[in-house]
């Protein structure tokens, strides 16, 4: 029986600016692995959703699934990702856990804050009883372009190894 709750996502109907980002996340992810489910609801507390769960090679979604996979692309939602979603992240049946934050540098204080966030989630991963998989941060984080163009900068935040890496 399949435990997993879930149901298949499409496009982003928000047209804001985070549905390009899921969007891209979703087709990369259903390129590079051959089984995954978006809003993946999990026993015991089939409310909490995944924003993705991936499978790299099984057929049928069985537990545990090998990526248990949380996104907020919104820089302003940041503390509340740290301290919610996030921890979805550690509770969900995986071999494996990834984050993906979008954050700024650009604005007055903005970078203090992006680290305080990565901060966070190490406290939190760091505190969490079942520290048996490694977890991951990607940070997407927005610097100052000059004349109207958005640049990023993508840093890799392993919390296993307490390691953080330019890319």
């Amino acid at each position: 029986e399949n435990e997993f709750k879930f149901k298949k996502g499409g496009k982003s109907r928000n047209a804001n600016t985070s549905a390009p980002w899921s969007d891209y996340l979703r087709e990369l992810l259903e390129k590079k692995f051959e089984h995954v489910i978006y809003e993946c609801a999990f026993p015991p507390k089939v409310t909490l959703r995944l924003d993705a769960a991936v499978w790299s090679k099984k057929k049928q979604p069985v537990s545990p699934m090998d990526i248990a996979i949380e996104w907020e692309w919104d820089s302003g939602k940041a503390k509340a990702f740290a301290k919610g979603d996030f921890l979805k992240v550690l509770e969900a049946p995986a071999k494996a856990g990834l984050a993906i934050i979008k954050t700024r540098s650009a604005r007055k204080n903005s970078l203090k804050k992006a680290e305080n966030f990565i901060k966070e989630m190490k406290e939190n991963y760091g505190t969490y009883e079942k520290r048996d998989r490694p977890v991951g941060v990607i940070e997407v984080q927005k610097i100052k372009g000059g004349r109207d163009k958005k640049k990023y900068q993508c840093y890799f935040h392993d919390f296993s190894d307490d390691k953080k890496q330019e890319r």
